[in-house]
């Protein structure tokens, strides 16, 4: 069915997806990175988004379901890091940086020597392959699919 068919369904007849199982995961990131701005009443940042993709699911995700979902390469998530443009944000830039340079050094294993910029090892991200766990996070009558607990694969 294609989107135009798709917005003439009856809204009663839309049927929720399937979740990604929960369980552990190999992701590659994808795509480059982007940057974006996000405003709310609860303040503003730059935020960072890595688009990534499961490549594979280890054994602790249940065979059944994993086929019920279908093709693993649809599973699409995100990592994300938030640098918060609050002038009294020192400490938390700080601490989103870090944990920005600490993903990419030693989840993703981005080489790169003492010189190299944050923005240099972005760009280099790309095809990095890391292992997270799926989580699902109930939010009223829908589900939050999250990646948590990355590591290296080494």
């Amino acid at each position: 069915m294609d989107f135009a068919t798709a917005l003439n369904v009856p809204q009663n007849e839309v049927e929720a997806p399937v979740n990604l199982p929960q369980g552990t995961y190999v992701w590659t990131v994808f795509k480059t990175p982007k940057i974006a701005e996000i405003k709310s009443a609860k303040g503003e940042w730059d935020i960072i988004e890595f688009p990534v993709r499961a490549v594979s699911a280890e054994d602790d995700v249940d065979p059944d379901d994993l086929a019920e979902f279908g093709k693993l390469t649809s599973a699409i998530n995100r990592v994300s890091f938030m640098f918060t443009k609050e002038e009294d944000g020192d400490n938390d830039r700080k601490k989103t940086l870090d944990r920005l340079r600490n993903f990419m050094r030693d989840v993703l294993q981005v080489e790169a020597d003492d010189s190299t910029t944050i923005n240099e090892m972005i760009a280099l991200s790309v095809n990095h392959q890391f292992m997270a766990q799926v989580e699902w996070t109930p939010n009223g009558d829908d589900v939050y699919v999250n990646i948590k607990n990355y590591s290296s694969l080494e």
